[in-house]
């Protein structure tokens, strides 16, 4: 199976789409707080208080892909690309905002291998609507809610609710 989340997830059925072309689908798929398209990212979002300026990312090299980021770098030009509407810019999306290539349809989703799909109520980065989506499109799937959590909730591992969710998945998987 592969998992992902958030982007992750995004990447994750992105990936399954193009294995299934050479028919290496994989037998279940784990979707954290996923998206099926980019249109989301058009939408302006305020996910810090505190403002990030150019000044403060001026340092950090742009030209060389981040393998490792101690110094939460890619944290800092994440929210700075959100403040300023730049986000599209930073993925290297064209201008034109037609982003249809980049969406995954009903259609496609539809030929996916069973998926476990979970989002919080309260995502402020990625909608809700999504994984919701994933977990009702996707035949035989399962979409499982936390409620009132923030986006990344798999950090509050004692938190009952995401205790519940990973019994949830642990059980589900054993079906498998």
């Amino acid at each position: 199976g592969l998992c992902g989340r958030s982007a992750g997830g995004y990447l994750m059925l992105q990936l399954t789409k193009q294995l299934q072309t050479l028919n290496l689908t994989p037998q279940f798929l784990v979707n954290f707080y996923g998206y099926t398209d980019l249109e989301f990212i058009k939408e302006p979002r305020k996910l810090l208080k505190q403002t990030i300026s150019a000044k403060e990312i001026a340092t950090i090299d742009q030209t060389k892909p981040v393998w490792d980021d101690p110094f939460l770098s890619r944290y800092l030009l994440y929210h700075y690309s959100i403040q300023q509407g730049l986000l599209p810019h930073f993925y290297g999306l064209p201008e034109n905002e037609d982003w249809s290539a980049y969406a995954l349809s009903d259609e496609t989703l539809k030929t996916f291998p069973p998926c476990f799909s979970t989002a919080s109520s309260s995502d402020e980065e990625v909608p809700f609507r999504y994984s919701k989506k994933i977990g009702r499109t996707i035949p035989e799937s399962t979409f499982k809610a936390v409620y009132y959590l923030e986006h990344d909730f798999l950090k509050q591992t004692k938190d009952p609710s995401v205790i519940t969710l990973f019994e949830q998945l642990d059980s589900w998987l054993k079906e498998r």
